[in-house]
């Protein structure tokens, strides 16, 4: 029954990994067009996740439970104690939470909130024996505008010379960003490197902290890149507002 458990708080651990960065990702404003789906062979499913942990193909570890061994004795095969599976499998969770606050996916509130009650139940497994695995977590709310675009707005609206509630009434008025930018005498490569460069400043800090590991952060770094690009060459640097009804429309 000890095994049992045992097993139930690794794979755990494993979904709750994969859900809470499953959640980062969803955690959009509804201005917000979603991503893309990844073809099903991006999608990590818990097998996979512990099998990557284990250092050994999916379909051995598959067969092995199979033959009715426990997930502690392929670890212990494999030179891993439980201890060394929750710590991987809660540092894996970690970098993806990690990596959805680097891309503006979630705020650092929430991922702190996340972090801690990740290690809550890693620890109360490793150090007291407690392996309940913890309840789903709840689908993160959706703010109009959530903390994370708002301080990207506040960059731009710095970048620019302007306030942030100017910069919401020009977008909102149908401006796109590269005639605001116009405007007030600002390309769109200044603002590209504004926002690229606090997104670093975050990364670095995150490596600095323990949050993230420098591997981790150099496969993040080429796809802050790609936004920086894509703003500066095709002005998708901000998710848009909901234009401004004119009074008398429907809505108002």
């Amino acid at each position: 029954m000890k095994r049992l458990w045992k097993w139930i708080a690794v794979t755990g651990l494993v979904v709750l990994g994969i859900a809470l960065a499953l959640g980062a990702a969803q955690a959009q404003g509804p201005d917000t067009p979603p991503p893309p789906k990844p073809p099903a062979a991006a999608k990590v499913a818990p097998l996979q996740e512990l099998a990557d942990v284990l250092g050994m193909p999916v379909a051995d570890l598959r067969a092995a439970l199979r033959e009715g061994r426990t997930i502690e004795e392929i670890a212990a095969e494999q030179g891993m104690t439980m201890a060394d599976l929750a710590d991987a499998l809660y540092n894996r969770a970690a970098e993806r939470i990690e990596a959805a606050v680097a891309e503006g996916r979630l705020s650092r509130t929430r991922a702190d909130r996340m972090l801690e009650a990740l290690k809550t139940r890693h620890d109360a497994c490793v150090n007291e024996g407690d392996c309940r695995p913890p309840r789903p977590p709840r689908p993160p709310r959706r703010p109009r505008l959530k903390a994370k675009v708002r301080a990207m707005g506040r960059i731009v609206a710095d970048t620019l010379g302007m306030s942030g509630r100017e910069l919401l009434d020009a977008l909102r008025a149908g401006q796109t960003l590269e005639e605001i930018a116009a405007q007030q005498g600002v390309t769109m490569d200044a603002i590209a490197d504004a926002l690229y460069n606090a997104a670093v400043e975050q990364l670095d800090r995150a490596v600095e902290n323990g949050r993230l590991t420098p591997e981790r952060a150099d496969r993040i770094r080429p796809r802050l890149e790609q936004r920086r690009d894509a703003c500066a060459n095709e002005g998708r640097c901000l998710p848009l507002p909901p234009p401004c009804r004119e009074p008398g429309t429907p809505g108002n």
